[in-house]
């Protein structure tokens, strides 16, 4: 399965999570990123993958910024959960690749079965 998500920035893990009275939550931020990536997954209806499976998750930055590639998957893949998969313990492996500076935000999403 590919997906191809356009004009949407990944948000850092360091972004999407705040701590509140000693309790892990998601931001503001956080929660819009998961909600505009929900809406893209439902939409395309895509077949849930069932069993092991294998991820590579691309990232093009538009800005020439430096970025830590595993800053953002944790978010990415909790959202992913539930609709592409059963859940991300099913993921046995995980390939990251990020392009910097290249003019648009994207994220391109391939899942396999192993």
């Amino acid at each position: 399965m590919l997906i191809e998500i356009d004009g949407i920035l990944p948000v850092s893990v360091n972004a999407a999570y705040r701590t509140w009275r000693g309790r892990m939550l998601i931001s503001k931020k956080g929660r819009e990123f998961k909600k505009e990536i929900e809406e893209v997954l439902l939409a395309g209806n895509y077949d849930k993958v069932i069993g092991e499976i294998e991820m590579t998750i691309e990232y093009f930055f538009k800005d020439k910024r430096c970025r830590d590639i595993d800053n953002y998957q944790k978010l990415l893949i909790d959202t992913m959960k539930d609709i592409l998969f059963e859940d991300d313990k099913m993921i046995y492996k995980l390939n990251l690749i990020k392009h910097i500076g290249c003019g648009y935000n994207k994220i391109i999403i391939e899942i396999n079965n192993i």
